[in-house]
């Protein structure tokens, strides 16, 4: 089975609402997120070798409680988003096998839809 398929669990939405996308420039979110990226990999390459079949991907689980406070920083934080999407999407394509999002606001819809364009669109159909 998929038993030792890797899952990642975030508080997305309380990361979203914090404003804080201000915390840092974006080139240092890039390299602060890449190297969340390549523990990815590391774990992949674990899976991998413990089931003794190809990992090559992880369901990824946001938990989008809090997201209401992004009416606060929609601004940076869509700058952020944007620009993380661009390069994470470069460089690390289709890493993610699944997206579970949950707990999400009535007003997660209107903010994915302003999103979604800068999405690939693999990715926004996830």
């Amino acid at each position: 089975g998929r038993s030792r398929d890797p899952v990642q669990f975030e508080r997305i939405g309380r990361f979203l609402g914090s404003g804080s996308a201000k915390a840092f420039k974006l080139g240092k979110w890039l390299q602060l997120y890449s190297r969340d990226l390549e523990h990815h990999f590391e774990e992949l390459r674990t899976a991998t070798q413990a089931c003794g079949r190809p990992i090559t991907g992880y369901t990824f689980c946001g938990d989008l409680e809090g997201f209401e406070g992004i009416v606060w920083s929609v601004s940076s934080m869509m700058g952020l988003l944007k620009y993380l999407t661009k390069e994470v999407e470069e460089f690390y394509p289709e890493v993610v096998d699944k997206i579970v999002l949950f707990s999400a606001p009535r007003m997660f819809a209107g903010v994915f839809k302003m999103f979604k364009p800068f999405m690939d669109p693999i990715t926004a159909s996830k």
